[in-house]
């Protein structure tokens, strides 16, 4: 069975770190999305700049995301909170 970096949520659509990569991946978009916004603030970049990397950023978490993570689907729980009688 393969390791899988991120899992589906447990409810809803999307992923969670699951490993130790996983966590470091998503500590390193947050970083580099923290740095890109000081950067940009001190006057270092101009706007055109900062969207590349705020695109290639976003572009490359999701695509180490599909490469690394469970296929995407919807998880929905199943108890009896969620249905109305």
């Amino acid at each position: 069975m393969k390791k899988y970096w991120f899992k589906n949520k447990s409810w809803g659509i999307g992923w969670v770190p699951s490993s130790p990569q996983g966590w470091g991946i998503l500590i390193a978009f947050i970083l580099t999305v923290i740095i890109n916004i000081y950067l940009y603030s001190t006057g270092s970049y101009d706007k055109k700049v900062t969207v590349f990397i705020f695109i290639i950023s976003i572009v490359a978490l999701i695509g180490v995301v599909f490469v690394t993570g469970e296929k995407l689907n919807w998880n929905q729980l199943q108890s009896e909170e969620n249905f109305e009688a």
